[in-house]
């Protein structure tokens, strides 16, 4: 017998430095623990891409000079925490309470209101009540606060959604490291949904790394920070308790993510380039695939729970938390497309050609959208009205086979030069599955490409609907001789891979296909 050894898939790690909620010493503790540990570690096959708050500081690359002098760029952001002093000292956790809440008996006013006097120099009796004045200015800091933390939230999770659907995108072993002491996520909680929900569809996995280390909830030894002690017992007791409700709630944010998406989340921990090494080494695993059977489109989510048969020493599970069904939607019509009952199709410079002109099996009435690209300002397929498990299919690159698609390529000189491949797609349509109404058989067809150079980056995507609605004569001629549909790209010298993909509505059926080409 002799041992094969199979190709492993390309492993693609993103950094995503979260410097809007890091103190900037985190940051540069954090920057140059993953320095030390990619300098060391990175294999040749792996592709590391380096990614702020604000912007993408490389792309994926096995280079570690490049990957240094991205590092080497963070320093912290505009709107990036910072270790000042103020009075009262208030949380973004206590300033909420303060807000949510009237009562002066609750730890998050007796805190504020002990540390305003202590500042001011006012009365210090604990008994006292807090004057208007004070109770304004309390108020009044709490609502800037929470402003200036939304504004950080909303930023950072719009980044950090663009880099997730930006990684979804490629193809290989793909995981994103968040580096992040974490934040509250107020009312922007479905973007969290959401993100972890991408992540689920396209198989990325999130890791989180807390960079602060182990945390110190006693106020007077955090050298980061510039606190006004009280002699007041009840009021630091409650800013203990307040330090720390702020610290686990921040980090529930980092604990869904990686909960949700089958990571790992190291935290408390001051080795941070072993954390690294944990979440972005090539430690020893098992990747288990689950396909549900008579599964609903409606949208729900579905819960899973992977466990060991038997305990085994030195075996731990990451398993996502479950999966999101796919919702069933009406008219994803991105481009016109008019079908004849022989079912041939074209984009090309009339939008639509049939090869019979007199049929209307199947029209589409939306204007013509052109193609849609995808540049690194956009960090994803945009394609408007494209459902999700088109765009899915698309980033994939196995095949599936629950509709009976074939496909051809050709090349041609393009009009002024270079080269334009013609992509058929070929659709067997015995196994529509369409819905009567009267004598009427209906169904829509979705049929979608998508361009991939060599480094598995897309170029150009096209889609075209059809919608169906045929007589019993109409169906059987549908029936007889398919459904085709071509599209045409202008391509580069050098390799690509064209994907195709088909999908029907009534019973949510899909085909995907990948041909290389290489052009001279």
């Amino acid at each position: 017998m002799v041992a094969v050894t199979l190709p492993q898939p390309a492993r693609l790690i993103a950094f995503y430095f979260d410097d809007l909620n890091s103190r900037q010493a985190n940051v540069m503790q954090a920057r140059d623990a993953a320095d030390r540990f990619l300098s060391a570690s990175i294999e040749p096959t792996d592709k590391v891409a380096i990614f702020s708050s604000d912007k993408m500081l490389t792309d994926f690359t096995s280079d570690k000079t490049k990957i240094h002098e991205a590092l080497s760029q963070l320093n912290g952001s505009a709107h990036t925490v910072q270790a000042v002093r103020q009075c009262p000292d208030l949380s973004e956790f206590q300033a909420r309470d303060i807000l949510d809440n009237s009562d002066p008996q609750s730890n998050a006013w007796q805190l504020a209101g002990a540390e305003i006097k202590q500042c001011s120099g006012s009365n210090t009796d604990p008994k006292a009540p807090l004057d208007g004045r004070q109770i304004g200015t309390i108020k009044e800091m709490a609502r800037r606060i929470i402003s200036e933390a939304e504004v950080r939230t909303r930023l950072n999770l719009q980044q950090f959604e663009q880099v997730t659907k930006y990684v979804s995108q490629l193809t290989g072993e793909r995981t994103i490291v968040l580096v992040s002491p974490g934040f509250l996520t107020g009312d922007e909680q479905p973007q969290v949904d959401r993100i972890i929900d991408h992540a689920l569809r396209t198989h990325v996995v999130i890791n989180a790394l807390d960079p602060k280390g182990l945390t110190v909830m006693m106020r007077e030894l955090d050298a980061s920070r510039t606190t006004t002690m009280t002699p007041n017992e009840r009021a630091n007791s409650a800013a203990y308790s307040l330090d720390a409700s702020q610290q686990f709630r921040s980090a529930d944010v980092l604990a869904e993510f990686t909960q949700g998406t089958g990571g790992q989340f190291i935290h408390n921990n001051n080795d941070l380039m072993a954390g690294f090494a944990v979440l972005a080494g090539h430690p020893d695993h098992y990747t288990l695939a689950f396909v549900p059977r008579e599964l609903k489109f409606d949208g729900k989510f579905h819960e899973l729970k992977v466990t060991l048969v038997s305990k085994l020493k030195g075996y731990t599970v990451n398993a996502r938390r479950g999966y999101f069904a796919a919702k069933a939607t009406q008219d994803m019509t991105d481009a016109p497309l008019t079908a004849s009952s022989s079912g041939t199709t074209s984009d090309g410079a009339s939008g639509a050609s049939t090869r019979s002109e007199n049929s209307q099996a199947a029209r589409s009435t939306t204007p013509a959208v052109p193609p849609l690209s995808v540049a690194q300002a956009g960090l994803g397929i945009q394609g408007p009205q494209m459902d999700d498990r088109v765009r899915d299919a698309l980033l994939g690159s196995t095949d599936v086979t629950d509709l009976p698609v074939g496909v051809d390529l050709k090349s041609n000189v393009a009009a002024g030069g270079g080269t334009a491949v013609s992509l058929l797609i070929h659709l067997q349509t015995q196994t529509l599955p369409f819905r009567k109404d009267g004598d009427r058989s209906l169904d829509t067809v979705t049929f979608a490409a998508a361009v991939f150079d060599a480094n598995n980056k897309v170029g150009a995507v096209k889609q075209r609907l059809a919608k169906l609605n045929l007589t019993a004569d109409q169906l059987a001629d549908l029936v007889a001789n398919g459904l085709e549909v071509t599209f045409s790209f202008p391509l580069d010298s050098g390799a690509h891979r064209i994907r195709a993909v088909v999908m029907e509505s009534e019973g949510h059926k899909i085909g995907a296909l990948s041909q290389s080409i290489d052009l001279p």
